[in-house]
Order: structure tokens, then C-alpha cells, then sequence
């Protein structure tokens, strides 16, 4: 399975918008001889996580699930804010279709996901591509793709930071509570950015990724991150926002100057950084290889 990155929250639309991205994982799922003495190979946490999310949805279609091994190899750095963890959820729900024949569609793929991943932002668009927006109610998911203005195109710069920062971490950083202006705030803006999207109105964006909920709370999080988003917008980027829960940065739109003064910027950053230009993945998730007998 073939499985993009993914960039979410967009700024403003927290556990609810993403991207996928034009950098890959794939995930290889094995069966394995069943038996006491068949010989299991060593699996990593990373290894681990397709093999549950695997088990989960064989769960959920009532079908056995065989033993088997996962590996996973690509250019998904964790713990950057990208969606490495649901390459590797979307890998093995999709690797279940596969092996069993259950002929699960994608809305069915992205239920599955969820349930393993417990929000949809990063796995709808893994599964999808292109820019989804999604809700959940009780174990249902809603995602509907955001489409963009043909021939529109959307044109994205990733910094990439050598220092991980750990989803949990990124997650105790958020307050139990917000003020009710803070969410009219961003309940508008994450309402404006669709719209700005689909009408290709990128000059809105940056007042359309102004977030309130959870940037501002994360900030501690990596050095200087307000001032190297302010940078980005400065240098004419539509908009710049936090990765996911972090560290790398989304750069939407920028202009012909923000690579060279990013860079310059962050040369002197006491975490070494990568600019990525990255295009939209508009596909999705894929299954590569030979169909299983």
C-alpha cells in the first residue's frame, strides 16, 4: 500500500480539514505460517501500528484475522506534524480489504481508519487525496472533498524540522477549555477558508488560517514557530500555519521571495530545517503489488 502524506488542521480547522501531500509511505503487510513454531520477525511501534489497524477492521467484518507482519519504508518522517501514523493505519485497514476480498469502499476505509487513528483529519485525505474536510458522529465519519477551481492548483511549501515532536505532547499543550470568542472565531475562519479554496480566493487565506485554539497553546512547542510563520506571510505566502500537531510548518501559496527568506531565516534556528515544495496528492491511498490469491 502506497499511502501519502497528509498535512492537517490547515490553521483553523482543528481535527476537522486536511491535505494530502505529494511524499509517500508505503506499508507491506505479509501473512505469516500459522503454527507454534512459526518464526515471527522483530516488529517496531511503527511496524505495530498497521498490524492492529488491520486486526481492527478484520474485527469489524467479522472475518479471522490471519497472523502477519507489516513493514514500512518510505520518506514520512515521524513525529513532524505529517501523518506518519495514519500511513500506517491506512495501510493496514487497506491491507484487511485486500487480504479478505472484503470490497470495502472508501468511506468504509476512512470509518475503519478513525477508529484506530480517534480523529479523521489526517486519515480521510490519506485514504481520499486532495483537501477533505470531515466530522464524526458517534462511530460515523462524514468527509466530503473540498474541490479547488480547475486548473487552479494549489502550491505548497513544507518546513520540515529535524527535532520531533510528539503527538502527545502536542495534545497535553491544549487547554480543557476555550473562551467563547476564541471559537466564533474560529468556527468563522475555518467556514471562510473552505470557501476561499473553492473559489480560489487565496488572498483570504491568511486571515482564513488565523487560529486561536491550538496554535497559540503549542507554541512552546518549537522555537520561535509565531515568528518563522510570521516570516513566511511576510515574505508573501497566502497563509502558513502548524503542520498537524507539529513541528513542520504548511506554507500555502507562497510568493516568489518566501523559499529564499525562509531559508535565510531558519539558517540560524537552533533546529536544523528542510524546505519541501510538495504538490497536492490528488489520489489517495493505493494498493501496489501483486493481488493476494
Amino acid at each position: 500500500m502506497r499511502v501519502p502524506a497528509t498535512s492537517a488542521n490547515l490553521g483553523t480547522g482543528f481535527d476537522a480539514l486536511g491535505l494530502a501531500l505529494g511524499l509517500f509511505n508505503t506499508v507491506t503487510v505479509t501473512s505469516l505460517p500459522d503454527g507454534p513454531t512459526a518464526e515471527l520477525p522483530v516488529t517496531t511501534a511503527a511496524e505495530s501500528l498497521p498490524v492492529a489497524a488491520y486486526e481492527r477492521a478484520c474485527a469489524e467484518h467479522g472475518v479471522r484475522p490471519l497472523p502477519v507482519h507489516a513493514a514500512v519504508t518510505g520518506d514520512v518522517p515521524s513525529s513532524r506534524g505529517l501523518g506518519s501514523s495514519a500511513t500506517c493505519i491506512v495501510g493496514g485497514v487497506m491491507a484487511a480489504d485486500a487480504l479478505h476480498g472484503l470490497g470495502l469502499d472508501r468511506p468504509e476505509l476512512v470509518r475503519l481508519a478513525t477508529l484506530v487513528e480517534g480523529h479523521p483529519d489526517n486519515v480521510a485525505p490519506a485514504v481520499l487525496g486532495g483537501i477533505v474536510v470531515s466530522a464524526t458522529s458517534g462511530d460515523r465519519v462524514h468527509s466530503l472533498p473540498v474541490p479547488l477551481p480547475a486548473g487552479g492548483g494549489l502550491d505548497l511549501l513544507l518546513a520540515v524540522p529535524d527535532h520531533p515532536v510528539s503527538t502527545e505532547a502536542a495534545r497535553a499543550a491544549l487547554p480543557d477549555r476555550v473562551p467563547h470568542a476564541d471559537a466564533v472565531h474560529n468556527a468563522a475562519r475555518s467556514a471562510l477558508l473552505v470557501a476561499s479554496l473553492v473559489s480560489g480566493r487565496t488572498e483570504l487565506l491568511g486571515e482564513a488560517m488565523d487560529d486561536r485554539l491550538h496554535q497559540p497553546h503549542r507554541a512552546g512547542l518549537v522555537p520561535g514557530v509565531t515568528e518563522i510563520l510570521a516570516t513566511a506571510r511576510d515574505a508573501g505566502a497566502a497563509g502558513a500555519c502548524v503542520s498537524g500537531a507539529g513541528p513542520s510548518l504548511l506554507v500555502v501559496a507562497p510568493g516568489p521571495q518566501t523559499e529564499r527568506r525562509l531559508r535565510d531565516h531558519l539558517a540560524d534556528h537552533p533546529w536544523g530545517w528542510e524546505l519541501l515544495r510538495l504538490p497536492l496528492d490528488p489520489t489517495g491511498a493505493q494498493v501496489e503489488g501483486p493481488s493476494p490469491a
